[in-house]
C-alpha cells in the first residue's frame, strides 16, 4: 500500500461491464484508477459501498444530468 504523507492510501479502479466502456459519473471513458487516503474506504462496509456513494453524489452534478439528456437525445451532426 503507498503512502502520502505518512498516510496509507488505497487504490480501486472503477470499470463498466454492461455496455462496456459506457459513460460513469466519475469517468467518460467507463474506466476509472483512484488512489484515495485508506481511511475514505474504511469509513465505508466496503470499497463498493464507497464507489456507490461516489457514484450517486457524482450523478447529481449539473455536467452529469446534462450528458445524461445528450445520450437520450438522437443527433443529425
Amino acid at each position: 500500500m503507498a503512502s502520502h504523507n505518512g498516510e496509507a492510501m488505497s487504490h480501486i479502479e472503477i470499470q463498466t461491464l454492461k455496455p462496456v466502456k459506457a459513460a460513469l459519473p466519475i469517468t467518460e471513458t467507463g474506466y476509472k484508477s483512484h488512489f484515495t487516503p485508506k481511511g475514505n474506504i474504511d469509513e465505508y462496509e466496503t470499497p463498493a459501498a464507497f464507489v456507490k456513494e461516489w457514484l450517486d453524489y457524482e450523478a447529481q452534478s449539473e455536467d452529469w444530468k446534462v450528458a445524461q439528456e445528450n445520450d437520450r437525445q438522437l443527433s443529425l451532426f
